[in-house]
């Protein structure tokens, strides 16, 4: 058994390396067919002990899942490192950062920044740089909690990781990420300068999903709809060509969310029912929010204002409507969209039905939302 686990720790570097390269399909089908294996290689590397092993594939294994949506790799670190500590292990910082990326997936955002904050205190105690993931987690944490000023640091020291690490695949995402983040709250220079550094890392590794997340950056940055819609369409492309599940889905949505409000309604919440059906199967609350608050606003154009409001009351007991990333179109149509729905239905009925939203089950409304986005019930 233990020479099983070393394989398959050596299979999950490996899969990591070919990632940043133009051959990541191959590497994310070989792991896809390993993955039960690979599991297993972790679950007895903790169950004996072996920390090397655990942490080691673990860590490297963390890219690949992100992608394809296994979140339960956050399972094991958060298992591996209750199990094992080795609170003085050289991967220990990576480990903890990747469970604070978990928490943020979950939603968990005031535990994802503590865990984050963990990992950089691990780090300067000797372990190993976490990669660029306290930065990520920090970045998507803060924007999403509204902390801008927060946000925007955290994107520089995320940048100024990538380019440190002299990798080209960690500079093609730093550069799409932040970008987004520009774009969000207005920076539009910023944004383009950012998504040209990625497009030009993305060159030098030949990763389709380096290429697509460069693709995601300059649609939101675009001041054209149809511009943006022909990047999200591209970046789409190119993640379903490396097998990028993750990528895929956001591209979509933000092409979705588009065809809304240029009045393809048909298409528009078709794209919409399927990428809030994807987050929600996968575990990951972050991006089922943020696909929602897009939701809202499709629910409302095709005449269903009761369930919009009820979607809308759920959305806010977790984040803000208009939360980042958001093309700004988007997001003044979001806040337009909630003033729009009470003068409908009135201030009262507006807050009993936010308040009825928000204690409905998660899949309740999204069950229900899917269901009218597709057009297979009327609104009650």
């Amino acid at each position: 058994f233990g020479a099983h686990a070393h394989h398959f720790a050596g299979l999950a570097v490996s899969t990591e390396l070919a990632l940043r390269t133009p051959d990541e399909l191959e590497a994310v089908e070989r792991a896809d067919r390993s993955f039960a294996d690979l599991r297993a290689a972790q679950r007895f590397a903790v169950e004996v002990g072996d920390a090397d092993t655990a942490f080691g594939l673990i860590t490297s294994i963390r890219e690949y899942a992100m992608r394809r949506l296994r979140y339960e790799v956050f399972t094991w670190a958060d298992a591996a490192a209750d199990a094992l500590g080795a609170d003085e292990h050289p991967l220990r910082p990576i480990l903890t950062a990747l469970r604070a990326y978990g928490a943020f997936v979950r939603g968990e955002f005031a535990d994802s920044l503590a865990l984050a904050d963990a990992a950089e205190s691990d780090a300067r105690a000797g372990g190993s740089p976490p990669l660029g993931l306290v930065e990520r987690v920090r970045c998507n944490s803060h924007f999403l909690t509204g902390n801008f000023d927060e946000a925007e640091l955290a994107s520089q020291r995320l940048l100024a990781a990538a380019n440190e690490s002299g990798i080209p695949s960690q500079q093609a995402h730093a550069g799409y990420q932040t970008s987004i983040g520009a774009s969000s709250i207005g920076g539009h220079e910023t944004a383009r300068e950012r998504y040209e550094a990625a497009f030009s890392a993305a060159r030098r590794t030949g990763s389709p999903t380096d290429m697509a997340s460069a693709w995601t950056a300059a649609g939101f940055a675009a001041a054209d709809p149809a511009q943006a819609l022909d990047a999200f369409a591209t970046a789409d492309r190119l993640a379903r060509s490396a097998g990028n599940r993750w990528m895929s889905a956001f591209a979509r949505t933000e092409a979705s969310a588009l065809l809304v409000l240029q009045g393809d309604l048909r298409r528009g919440c078709e794209g919409l029912a399927e990428t809030v059906d994807v987050w929600y199967r996968a575990g990951e609350w972050a991006n089922q929010w943020l696909t929602l608050s897009r939701c809202v606003i499709a629910l409302d154009r095709a005449g269903r204002p009761v369930l919009a409001t009820e979607t809308l009351g759920a959305i806010e007991r977790h984040i803000p409507l208009d939360a980042p990333p958001a093309m700004g179109a988007v997001r003044d149509i979001a806040i337009a969209t909630r003033e729009s729905l009470e003068d409908q239905l009135g201030a009262e009925r507006c807050a009993e039905l936010r308040e009825s939203g928000s204690l409905q089950p998660v899949a309740t409304i999204v069950s229900r939302a899917r269901a009218a986005l597709l057009g297979q019930t009327a609104d009650a």
